[in-house]
């Protein structure tokens, strides 16, 4: 069979035994008929391929794609990817066996359009609060509501944050869904379709499972709450919003209690609970210079502080991201409390 593109993942390709076979055969190897191997979203090897002291790797054999060299040692292989810091790439160098001549071609990470704001949650605040300016805001707008992501690191979180809507919403749920790795696969494609258009959806609360090859429409709003292990992940979500160029928000709002910032990077836990510009502490961390952004407050919630532009839209925190830690209405019980 004669083809332009052979497009496969790792398990069919390397954990499958005729697979692996057929690609040695001279059908394959034969007058240099492969003639290059993509190895795209390659930030996947690390998510994805490798584990941790507590933790089996999702997909180990992502981490595996280098035995390709061997099943075709002739042929040249290319990785792609969006995102991925200088000791990220050393990993993905090492594991696809890159020679140290290999030719790297990295641009910077930063999302000009997206602004960065960060907020600590009280450690006893309980979801409900937490997201009750999401919820008051769903509940009265439906779907004009501006459409939000949220992303969290477990199944459980996510499920919980879900059950907040879902409590106060009552028959307005159908403007809120979940997604993870446990979603029936039939939900999931039905989500996909929907945050590819300017579909029903309004608030989507998600794992990682859905922050990879989709191209959400009309997302100007990402909400994270906690942080991913790696920067890199945190950067391809942020990145879900403001994709056609329009000026977007990401919020990250976290707890110090409970573990919620144990795992997470150095660099990423300093983005979240430093006082310096948050758009700076990410271009660090990617070792690329930060362009400077004017208003400055549409660059971070640190920098808007010392934005004097005296715009009518200076400060340019919207009411859509404000968070009850910053903002909320209470009664006079509660205040005495």
């Amino acid at each position: 069979m004669e083809c332009d593109f052979l497009f496969g993942s790792p398990e069919a390709l390397l954990g499958d035994r005729k697979w692996r076979e057929r690609l040695q055969t001279p059908e394959y190897q034969g007058k240099g008929k492969i003639k290059l191997i993509v190895v795209d979203e390659a930030h996947i090897i690390v998510q994805w391929g490798i584990g941790s002291k507590d933790e089996e790797p999702f997909r180990e054999w992502f981490s595996r794609i280098g035995e390709l060299r061997s099943i075709c040692p002739k042929v040249p292989i290319a990785a792609l990817t969006a995102t991925s810091s200088a000791s990220q790439r050393r990993t993905i160098l090492n594991k696809l066996c890159f020679s140290k001549h290999s030719e790297v071609i990295a641009e910077s990470p930063d999302r000009e359009n997206i602004k960065i704001t960060s907020v600590q949650v009280p450690n006893n605040e309980d979801l409900h609060t937490t997201f009750g300016w999401l919820i008051d805001g769903l509940k009265a707008e439906k779907e004009s509501f501006p459409r939000h992501v949220i992303f969290s690191e477990t199944i459980l979180t996510v499920s919980k944050i879900y059950s907040a809507f879902v409590d106060v919403l009552g028959s307005d749920c159908k403007y809120v869904n979940m997604f993870h790795s446990k979603t029936k696969e039939t939900l999931k494609e039905e989500i996909r379709k929907d945050m590819t258009q300017d579909g029903l959806i309004r608030v989507l609360i998600c794992t990682n499972s859905a922050g990879i090859g989709v191209n959400y429409s009309f997302l100007r709003n990402v909400v994270h709450y906690g942080l991913p292990h790696e920067m890199d992940t945190f950067v391809q979500q942020m990145g879900r919003a403001g994709r056609t160029g329009e000026l977007s928000n990401e919020l990250i709002l976290f707890k110090l209690h409970k573990g919620m910032l144990k795992k997470v990077d150095t660099d990423l836990v300093l983005l979240a609970k430093d006082t310096q510009c948050r758009r700076k502490v990410l271009c660090n961390s990617y070792l690329c210079i930060k362009d400077d952004i004017n208003p400055l407050h549409n660059c971070c919630d640190v920098c808007e502080k010392e934005c004097q532009c005296g715009g009518e839209s200076c400060p340019a925190t919207e009411r859509k991201i404000y968070c009850p830690s910053m903002e909320r209405t209470v009664s006079d019980q509660e205040r005495v409390l």
